[in-house]
């Protein structure tokens, strides 16, 4: 990026703002960063009752009405960076601020959940990990597994798929995605491994989308928390 430009940072879901500001730091001083807490988590974790439902296009919505997104990216170029759900909310933002006349410079998303197949483990893990939470179950009805007959978002039908299809359209799209089943961190924790299975991974490719697919062979669901992870996202941005 020549000249300054505003980063939208956009975490997953049951996290928080904080698990993309930890990649701030290493981000060159010129450029402005927003990164917001999605309704429902981090500080806003009791604001979701006022959405009708609990999915991406919601959540962009609500996103665009706390903070002054249009109105920057009509003056700026605007960078949106979103992991996991929040790249799926980074789509539906993408789709409104094209709607509104204006739109992204770019779009990067980290290990969105394109194809929501119940029979991958990490699909199985993050179903279990919402089962016992308020907005978990929300997320879990809203977007991601009240497919559970005839599932319409396991493969070429998938309404995530088609978005990223029409967005793609209209700006540079990176999709980075974890190779590993299973990685475990420097602070020892561990995540549930990336969305992608084999298949879905080789449908995705087999597309011809106007998008890059970038795979991440040190990462598993946190594609942008490794050092592989963190490069191409640098590259992605052109910040190097």
């Amino acid at each position: 990026m020549s000249r300054a430009s505003l980063l939208v940072f956009i975490h997953g879901a049951q996290m928080d703002r904080r698990s993309m500001l930890a990649l701030t730091p290493m981000l060159p001083n010129q450029h402005a960063v927003i990164c917001p807490d999605l309704a429902g988590h981090g500080q806003r974790r009791h604001e979701h009752e006022h959405l009708a439902k609990l999915n991406p296009r919601e959540l962009a919505a609500d996103l665009l009405r706390q903070l002054p997104i249009q109105s920057l990216a009509a003056t700026l170029p605007v960078h949106l960076v979103g992991h996991s759900l929040g790249a799926l909310v980074a789509l539906e933002l993408q789709q409104f601020l094209h709607e509104g006349g204006s739109g992204a410079a770019s779009l990067v998303l980290g290990d969105p959940p394109l194809f929501i197949n119940l029979d991958t483990p990490s699909q199985h893990a993050a179903a279990a990990g919402m089962a016992s939470d308020e907005v978990g179950q929300r997320l879990a009805r809203d977007t991601f597994f009240e497919f559970t007959a005839n599932n319409p978002a396991a493969g070429l039908h998938s309404p995530y798929l088609q978005r990223l299809q029409q967005v793609s359209q209209q700006l540079p799209t990176h999709v980075l995605h974890g190779l590993q089943p299973q990685h475990q961190r420097q602070d020892g924790s561990v995540d549930c491994g990336t969305f992608l299975s084999e298949r879905s991974l080789s449908l995705l490719t087999s597309l011809k989308l106007n998008a890059h697919v970038h795979p991440i062979s040190d990462a598993g669901h946190f594609v942008f928390h490794t050092v592989v992870g963190y490069t191409k996202l640098s590259s992605c941005l052109w910040l190097q």
